[in-house]
């Protein structure tokens, strides 16, 4: 029981380097959240986000050609760099200027 939680801890920091965080909440704080400034695609970030979670998958790949990796370890980067990702999303919305529709 105690080998998950060990994981978690001594992949967390590869994991966490798959988001920008600064970069991130940076890039959401710019955006213009007022309901007539809304486009109908996503915002700049959202590509930013998807580009860096690839790099940081083909990152993974590059480790699998050199050696195996366990999935577990497979499973614990993905997870902390998922909720890196997530932890990183609150903190940006949260420091974002409101929308309203007035």
């Amino acid at each position: 029981a105690v080998a998950p939680e060990t994981r978690q801890l001594v992949y967390g920091c590869g994991g966490t380097k798959a988001i920008n965080a600064t970069y991130l909440q940076q890039a959401v704080k710019d955006v213009i959240w007022g309901v007539d400034e809304l486009l109908s695609q996503h915002s700049d970030y959202v590509h930013w986000v998807v580009e860096d979670l690839m790099r940081f998958s083909l990152a993974l790949e590059a480790v699998g050609r050199t050696g195996p990796v366990p999935w577990e370890a497979y499973q614990a980067l993905w997870t902390v760099a998922l909720e890196a990702l997530a932890h990183g999303l609150v903190q940006a919305y949260s420091a974002a200027r409101g929308c309203s529709a007035e």
